[in-house]
């Protein structure tokens, strides 16, 4: 047992050596597994909330067709509009209002076929897209409606005849007048999936390269998939798998299981999936997305957690090896100093002790070749200490060259070192930040508490790690990722504490860019399927109104008028409102950008605005410098013209009758590749707590406004590539909007 004891104490540093390093990269691989974890969450989190949005947009795709047809169920004035046709009256007229309705129909739906059967299944009338006679099975359809007088609502099936997939909704049509209930004739509707269905379920709400959403039903012991894939064109009601396959996402699905699994896809790929039922359908759904794609942002920061465990260890073994030489060396002094007072005394003693001088010279020789040996071994060691001192070298030009900025400080918070790439980053030298305190870059950014909890856990021995909002000598702000730990002593006292940070100014530059591309993105989602949800409803309004406006009674008669009048206004109003929400979600193709003459362009645009309505008694002009009679702009003329019109019409909102809006082509400025042009009222201006957000979607201080119009401008000119921003004239009164807009350059003409 003392034996053992001995060894691990004449091995103890060594222990201690290995200790640290195990214990450094036990914390790496912590620090990987919980970047796993964490964005695997995020992921999951993304997939069930987009496939909760799919799962909304299929029921209100549905729902949007049942709806329509119930409109048509039982309508006594189609049902009696329908009989007159079949009974001859007014044949011509007639016949051409139903044609025309269903036409109608058939645009405003997006239909392939809209067909009127009579209840025998005999086809009286039809709009379509293909000149390809009806099948048989409308008729047998038609007549089982027919006589069942309710709504049939078929599912996705293949149709060989035609060799495409379709869905149908065959509808009734039951005449009520009297208190009768017959069946006067049958309306069938053929819809084609590819035109809303499936570029409903393909898109993909968030930026994927392995992203897909699946719509999938169970056929048997198969899962039928029903939309298209992503990675197998073609394959929509064509492909399916056994339902044995239970690691398969789509198999969970339609076995009935809901929520966020991994499996396998039908590529043979992990995946993690959100599955989702359709209410009210036999389907279900499944958004998925490759695990390899989720992780991918963990290999980018697996070398450099990896070289930081390096560095802690190179750095911990050289500090105890260090120390070891030392303690040796001071050893080895003692010995030799020993060995010359034990000689002096055996000179002093060799008068009284002739007698045993041979023994002595004998024991003296035996010293001599000890302390020869030591003394080549002290020198082998001074050799081995400038080895190590060479490489402390070596390492200090490392952290001289380290691509992260390092600073060391002592319990006080006082800088003692910093290496090159922190002057870098703050702007501060050397000799500047020695001695001072980090607070010096300290801004207001940076909420007390994270200082607070900073300070708090590396005096408890524990790293911290987190992000600051710092300011530069300049005055420039700028963001730090910082890991901070504390350096203990041999007896386990904090002897100082080293950050290691690095400028993620970018990156939160691009995590903001990204967010309100992602916002902007979702408004689009949203503007999407708030358009259907109010197309379909206002195609049904106006179908319904355009037929009774063709009433004799209301025809002609200027009691109605007005009235038509309004509805009509109304309805485009909300036409209009749907556009710019959709226009607010796409981005602007590059392929539409031209070279424009700036001066001729305003100059038209605003002799457009002066004679339209938007102007509102309101006189515009325009202004030049003389440097801009040739200035030339690559932009996209129908956008930048709407840009502009937007901008006079706000400028008309809030200025008087009496006060001109100028529109002002400033010098251009080569230097940013950038063209000036400023529109300048006279008007009440913006209060101040509102002018941050002028260009927020939705947001509108004015009545009547929709809180759109800022934002388009917004969104079209940062798609060309350009800025633009708004602020009070000083002085007062009104305010100055200015567009900057990229130069042509001659590669682009």
């Amino acid at each position: 047992m003392t034996g053992i004891l001995g060894k691990l104490a004449h091995y103890r540093y060594q222990l201690i050596l290995v200790l640290i390093c195990c214990l450094i990269v036990t914390s790496g691989y912590w620090f990987i597994q919980e970047q796993k974890r964490e964005l695997i969450e995020d992921a999951c989190l993304n997939l069930a909330t987009i496939a909760d949005l799919k799962t909304s947009q299929i029921v209100a795709w549905r729902r949007e067709r049942l709806i329509e047809a119930t409109l048509l169920y039982q309508n006594s004035m189609v049902a009696h509009r329908i009989t007159e046709h079949f009974k001859g009256a007014e044949e011509t007229i007639v016949r051409r209002e139903i044609r025309a309705w269903l036409e109608q129909m058939r645009d405003a739906g997006g239909y392939n076929k809209v067909m009127l059967f009579r209840p025998n299944g005999k086809l009286a009338s039809a709009a379509s897209y293909e000149s390809t006679p009806p099948k048989s099975e409308y008729s047998d359809l038609a007549r089982r409606a027919a006589l069942s007088k309710e709504l049939i609502f078929t599912d996705l099936h293949y149709d060989p005849g035609t060799d495409r997939i379709d869905i149908d909704i065959i509808i009734p049509v039951i005449d009520r007048r009297g208190g009768r209930n017959n069946c006067v004739a049958v309306l069938v509707i053929d819809i084609n999936p590819y035109r809303h269905l499936y570029p409903l379920i393909r898109t993909f709400a968030a930026p994927s390269y392995s992203g897909e959403t699946l719509l999938v039903r169970r056929d048997g012991n198969d899962v039928l998939y029903l939309s298209m894939l992503r990675f197998k064109p073609g394959a929509e009601l064509r492909y399916r798998t056994p339902l044995n396959n239970t690691e398969m996402p789509a198999v969970q699905a339609v076995l009935g299981r809901e929520g966020i699994i991994s499996g396998i896809d039908y590529r043979g790929v992990p995946v993690y999936a959100a599955l989702r039922t359709i209410p009210g359908s036999t389907w279900s759904i499944v958004v998925k997305t490759d695990t390899q794609e989720i992780l991918e942002p963990v290999s980018e920061r697996v070398w450099y957690v990896a070289g930081t465990c390096l560095l802690f260890a190179l750095a911990t073994a050289m500090a105890l090896s260090l120390w070891w030489k030392r303690k040796r060396e001071a050893y080895l002094r003692k010995q030799y100093e020993t060995e010359l007072n034990f000689n002096r005394e055996l000179r002093i003693a060799e008068q009284s002790l002739l007698d045993a001088n041979t023994h002595l010279e004998e024991r003296v020789a035996i010293r001599t070749e000890e302390l020869s040996n030591s003394n080549s071994q002290l020198r082998q060691e001074v050799a081995e200490r400038k080895q190590v001192e060479e490489l402390l070298r070596k390492h200090f030009h490392i952290i001289q060259q380290s691509p992260v900025a390092i600073i060391l400080t002592d319990l006080g918070g006082s800088i003692e070192f910093v290496n090159p790439k922190f002057t870098e980053y703050s702007g501060y030298s050397y000799e500047e930040v020695i001695g001072q305190n980090p607070r010096i870059m300290k801004t207001e950014f940076t909420p007390p508490e994270v200082h607070k909890q900073l300070w708090e856990t590396i005096t408890a021995g524990r790293t911290w790690n987190g992000e600051f909002c710092n300011r530069r000598k300049n005055g420039e702000i700028f963001w730090e990722y910082a890991k901070i730990l504390p350096f203990k002593d041999q007896d386990g006292n904090i002897a100082s504490y080293m950050a290691f940070k690095e400028d993620i100014t970018r990156h939160k530059q691009l995590e903001d860019k990204l967010a309100q591309s992602r916002k902007l993105e979702t408004i689009g989602q949203i503007a999407s399927g708030v358009a259907h949800e109010v197309r379909n409803p206002l195609n049904a309004i106006l179908s319904i109104s355009e037929a009774l406006f063709r009433e004799k009674e209301i025809e002609g008669n200027p009691e109605y008028s007005p009235y038509i009048t309004h509805i009509r206004t109304q309805v485009n109003r909300l036409a209009d409102l749907m556009n710019d929400l959709l226009d607010l979600g796409k981005p602007i193709s590059p392929a539409n950008a031209q070279v424009l003459p700036l001066l001729e362009f305003c100059r038209e645009t605003m002799e457009l605005w002066n004679v339209s309505g938007m102007a509102e008694n309101r006189h515009g002009v325009v202004t030049a410098a003389d440097e801009t009679a040739t200035t030339r702009v690559l932009a996209d003329s129908v956008k930048l013209q709407q840009v502009i019109f937007n901008l006079l019409e706000n400028s008309g909102h809030h200025s008087s009758s009496d006060c001109a809006i100028i529109l002002h082509l400033a010098v251009p400025e080569p230097s940013s590749g950038m063209a000036v042009v400023r529109i300048i009222d006279r008007g009440r201006g913006i209060p101040e707590e509102s002018i941050q957000r002028v260009f927020e979607p939705f947001y509108s201080n004015r009545r009547g406004g929709t809180g759109l119009g800022l934002s388009l401008v917004k969104h079209f000119i940062e798609n060309m590539n350009g800025s633009v921003r708004i602020w009070n004239n000083d002085p007062p009164p009104g305010c100055t909007a200015e567009v900057r807009i990229p130069l042509a350059t001659r590669e682009s003409e």
